[in-house]
């Protein structure tokens, strides 16, 4: 399936097999296995695969959920404790270990190895842990983690794979839709798959009554995109400043997630930090889409590539704001990046 989103792999029928995310739910059918782990650093499909283990647990009869989320300070030892811990009532259980930052210290690999190793009866472990699969899935604990049950690694799609991916998902949510309009959302999506996504929901809305033409598709993509989370990045790469400030406070307004924005903009920062660096290097410029090629080139050649490094360095304090760890308003601290994006000097947007 040339990567196309989720591998899954571990032992089962399909064991080595890659297979798109929206298999996941067919794998899990053919029999769950005592655990699962899901690594990956595209949200959406991450999302996607651990709802669907959650629904296979659900209706196989572990009742019981035993939510765990790794922390400064956690205690690996719970881990074990809960897999051990019958219910009162002699549910099964599913442990939902969530690993924000990905990363497992020694400790955690040793305690998921030794879980590995013998999994309890009654007991079904799901691990999610977003970032690189491919480093995380070369550690030991993932290893041992994909002999005893499943690994599930969720990419990115790449973009000459996204007219696909749209069109399944057309397809998946039972949309006649004219063949250009997969290439339209994957072009509006910029290989955003939530953008795209949302997208497909709305076409879905508006075309309940009526066939799903390109203007139904059009009118679809041109509401997703009015003042979007996007949008204001984009505004910020051009050096828009006035545009970033009224569209951010009309996404306050609308009730967008200060989230979601921080993920849009530092994925737009990781871009321009590596394009400034080749630049400087001599080096092949990281892959973007041809409609952004001259958006990102103008924007990295604002700063050197330390100067975009130390805006992801920003980026990473506002999530700790957005997570609790650390002291801020997240709204004010959103408008400072985009500004310093959009070329003003940070103090100038205080």
């Amino acid at each position: 399936m040339d990567g196309l989103s989720c591998s899954y792999v571990g032992r089962s029928a399909c064991s080595g097999l890659k297979l798109p995310s929206w298999e996941v739910p067919k794998a899990l059918a053919a029999g769950l296995q005592p655990l699962y782990v899901i690594l990956g650093e595209e949200p959406l499909l991450a999302l996607e695969a651990a709802d669907a283990v959650r629904a296979a647990a659900r209706a196989a009869g572990f009742d019981e959920r035993v939510p765990l989320y790794v922390e400064p300070g956690f205690d690996w030892n719970s881990l074990a404790a809960a897999g051990a811990s019958g219910s009162l009532f002699g549910s099964r259980r599913l442990l939902d270990l969530k690993v924000p930052r990905g990363k497992v210290d020694a400790a955690g690999s040793r305690a998921l190895v030794e879980y590995a190793s013998d999994p309890p009866p009654d007991a079904l472990l799901l691990v999610t842990a977003p970032g690189s699969e491919r480093r995380a899935g070369n550690t030991a604990w993932a290893k041992a983690a994909a002999k005893a049950g499943v690994l599930v690694e969720c990419k990115p799609v790449p973009a000459r794979n996204m007219p696909r991916w749209v069109a399944e998902r057309l397809r998946r949510s039972r949309i006649a839709a004219p063949r250009e309009a997969a290439a339209l959302i994957a072009e509006y999506a910029q290989g955003n798959l939530s953008a795209a996504s949302q997208a497909i929901e709305r076409l879905a809305l508006l075309a309940v009554d009526r066939d799903a033409d390109m203007e139904t598709v059009r009118e679809a993509v041109a509401d997703e995109a009015r003042y979007g989370l996007f949008d204001v990045v984009d505004a910020a790469l051009r050096g828009d400043a006035s545009t970033v400030m009224r569209m951010l406070v009309r996404l306050r307004e609308t009730g967008a997630e200060p989230p979601l924005l921080l993920w849009a903009a530092a994925r737009e920062l990781r871009v321009l930090a590596a394009w400034a660096w080749a630049d400087a290097e001599g080096a092949p410029r990281p892959q973007v889409w041809s409609s952004r090629r001259s958006l990102v080139a103008g924007a990295a050649r604002r700063r050197s590539a330390g100067g975009w490094r130390s805006l992801l360095r920003q980026a990473a304090e506002i999530d700790r704001i957005v997570k609790g760890r650390a002291a801020g308003n997240v709204w004010t601290e959103m408008e400072r990046l985009l500004l310093a994006m959009a070329g003003r000097r940070t103090a100038e947007a205080a």
